[in-house]
């Protein structure tokens, strides 16, 4: 059976007995205590923000029709402006912060009120939890007749826990083991997101020591998050993410970086002007990763 889709409701699609959709919007983590600022992710003006998103989708549960699931699923999707919102005040605390939670909603055959309950949370916050359920406790199904009901499962996902998980990762490595050098005896390092989306290598230029180097890869590595943002950027824009951006980049004594493109084969022609802010950012006061570099950033494909 085809997909049919809700009027008014684009990218909304019901197929067989589930409805499943994914948010075209994001949320953006904000600064403060414990929040975006203090992990490190890049922000202000001209830097690329880490972002949220989330995914939904309503599974029917015995006894739902597929009517009454449709019905469903319309009235959820008023909340995801909401649940968003959710997400977005947790993860400006909380960046890392993601996973999947599962909630029950039920109409009685009687009408009246739904009944949500959290079936399962694998984000492990109760503040996410909490406001979620309360997000999906005001779905109006005042025009529906019972029994009705759906297993709303949320998704929850941001470039931070990605970011946090592969700097932990590498942090566990012996720094002998991150810096090798060139055929010519020049420093360098390289690092890749787990998935392959994001390949960075670093090469020291001139008389930068392999220490300096470590430092500015383990400050990038930090803020690999913004790399994902940048190519994810690119897809939501409809151009092709992939491509390689070369820049030179240098940092000075008081940890001031200054770059420019020397090459860039990627679609989105803003992204070579964003990735030297993000580096710009890694360094902010980084004394230690003073130095001449040519960083060399790989975007992979869809």
């Amino acid at each position: 059976m085809g997909n049919r889709r809700f009027a008014g409701l684009p990218g909304v699609a019901l197929a067989a007995a589930t409805v499943a959709w994914t948010l075209g919007a994001h949320a953006e983590t904000a600064g403060g205590p414990g929040g975006v600022a203090g992990s490190g992710i890049s922000q202000g003006s001209g830097a690329i923000t880490t972002r949220s998103d989330v995914e939904l989708s309503v599974e029917s549960l015995p006894g739902t029709s597929r009517a009454r699931l449709g019905a469903v699923g319309e009235a959820v999707s008023a909340q995801l402006s909401a649940i968003r919102a959710c997400y977005s005040k947790v993860t400006s605390q909380r960046p890392t912060k993601e996973g999947s939670l599962r909630i029950e909603l039920r109409l009685p055959q009687a009408g009246g009120r739904a009944k949500v309950e959290l079936a399962s949370d694998e984000v492990g916050d109760q503040e996410l939890a909490s406001c979620v359920v309360k997000a999906l406790r005001a779905v109006d199904l005042s025009a529906l007749q019972g029994p009705a009901g759906g297993l709303v499962v949320v998704d929850f996902a941001n470039t931070a826990a990605r970011g946090a998980r592969i700097v932990a990762a590498e942090r566990s490595q012996p720094a002998e083991e991150l810096v090798e050098r060139t055929a010519d005896g020049r420093p360098q390092a390289r690092a890749r997101t787990p998935g392959g989306e994001v390949t960075i290598t670093i090469t020291g230029e001139g008389s930068t020591s392999a220490e300096a180097l470590l430092a500015l890869h383990r400050n990038v590595q930090a803020r690999i998050g913004s790399l994902l943002d940048c190519r994810r950027r690119a897809s939501r824009q409809g151009m092709n993410p992939a491509g390689e951006i070369v820049v030179s980049f240098r940092v000075g004594p008081q940890g001031i970086g200054q770059g420019r493109e020397i090459s860039s084969s990627v679609q989105d022609q803003v992204a070579p002007t964003r990735l030297i802010n993000s580096l710009r950012q890694a360094v902010r006061g980084e004394r230690q990763a003073a130095g001449q570099y040519r960083v060399t950033v790989l975007f992979a494909g869809n």
